[in-house]
């Protein structure tokens, strides 16, 4: 076996270990997080030029994409937050105590 088979087969054995729930979550915080650095990078640059200019910057297509999907992934990684709680409250904490 070639050594980039292998490499393969490591890891697709290691992403196979998660359940695709967790595959999920970790997708929409990889767009969050990569939409926050492009917003930063095109939108907002973290120098004096970016200060001055950020009013202008901010205002072409690439920009309110960039605002948009970050509400968005911020909307569902809150959601996953709340379901994930609530899943854990329930089946975790207060259904031994239904059940006793």
């Amino acid at each position: 076996m070639s050594f980039y088979s292998k490499t393969w087969n490591n890891i697709y054995d290691f992403i196979s270990k998660f359940n695709l729930p967790v595959i999920f979550y970790l997708s929409w915080i990889f767009i969050h997080y990569t939409s926050s650095q492009l917003y930063i990078y095109y939108c907002s640059p973290n120098t004096h030029y970016g200060i001055y200019f950020a009013p202008f910057l901010s205002l072409p297509e690439q920009c309110s994409v960039f605002r948009c999907v970050i509400d968005e992934t911020n909307n569902a990684i809150y959601g996953m937050w709340i379901a994930g709680c609530s899943w854990l409250m329930v089946s975790k904490i207060l259904y031994p105590y239904i059940l006793s």
